[in-house]
């Protein structure tokens, strides 16, 4: 014989559907602010060598 086990999803909790929805776009915009900041970063320190090496130059 073969039995039918029902199984009922338990009602879902606010926490886990917050978590489930906004997870994915927090973590997007994080890195993105964290990539971006690298970026700027990079240009800012290359522009600063630049300018140290023109100085050194002009004396």
């Amino acid at each position: 014989t073969s039995r039918l086990i029902l199984t009922s999803n338990p009602p879902s909790q606010p926490q886990s559907n917050f978590y489930k929805t906004f997870t994915r776009p927090v973590a997007k915009c994080a890195l993105l602010a964290v990539f971006t900041y690298q970026l700027v970063y990079f240009g800012w320190t290359k522009l600063e060598h630049e300018e140290i090496k023109a100085e050194r130059r002009g004396e």
